[in-house]
């Protein structure tokens, strides 16, 4: 998948377009991997987490070092408790407005439980466990998201750093990245909601 995903996301912008990128690791490696776009415009849609192998300023470290026309990275973490007072920062207002007009989305798609999602081990037991009883099956830009696609309004969605579902819904092409059969329900979701073609899968599925 490393390699694939990133051919199909240039293969889909065309010169003068804004594209999104939200976080994963797979999305992270993928940028990695990315030809110049010195035509393009590029967007981080979503904050970066700490992982085994990076910090969370990795992320924002990758997308300011892109090969593109201007890029804007969000030097911000994915979850904090009051996600509010950063989205003020001017860095952070400047890149999430640049959301409201996206040409190409790349969305991470999780699912909803300790092994699928990013956001799960990040949140309290109860929060988490408290949005899967309201209906939680799927994460996009980690955003939560119920069977049908409809966007859930949780506790979470107030304490993460990210472009809304309205925002990344309303680009013209949505490319979505999902890993394993595990996550096969939180695909589905994303499709009854938005339709997210092309996609792109690694694994069973």
């Amino acid at each position: 998948m490393g390699r694939a995903v990133p051919r199909e996301i240039t293969r889909v912008p065309r010169d003068g377009d804004t594209l999104g990128i939200s976080w994963s690791g797979a999305l992270q490696h993928a940028v990695k991997h990315l030809p110049e776009l010195p035509h393009n415009d590029i967007v981080q849609l979503a904050g970066a987490l700490r992982t085994d192998d990076t910090t969370e300023k990795e992320s924002p470290r990758l997308f300011a070092e892109l090969r593109s026309r201007t890029a804007r990275p969000l030097w911000a973490p994915l979850v904090v408790d009051q996600p509010a007072a950063l989205k003020k920062s001017p860095e952070i207002d400047v890149a999430l407005r640049r959301a409201d007009s996206l040409d190409v989305a790349v969305l991470a798609i999780g699912g909803w439980s300790p092994d699928t999602s990013t956001v799960w081990p990040r949140v309290s037991e109860d929060l988490a466990r408290a949005a899967a009883r309201a209906g939680a099956v799927a994460e996009i830009s980690s955003l939560l998201l119920d069977e049908s696609g409809h966007e859930l309004d949780t506790p979470i969605a107030g304490m993460v750093v990210s472009a809304s579902v309205a925002q990344v819904r309303s680009a013209h092409h949505r490319i979505g990245v999902a890993s394993g059969a595990e996550r096969a329900p939180a695909v589905l979701a994303a499709v009854r909601g938005a339709g997210e073609p092309p996609r792109v899968r690694h694994g069973p599925a």
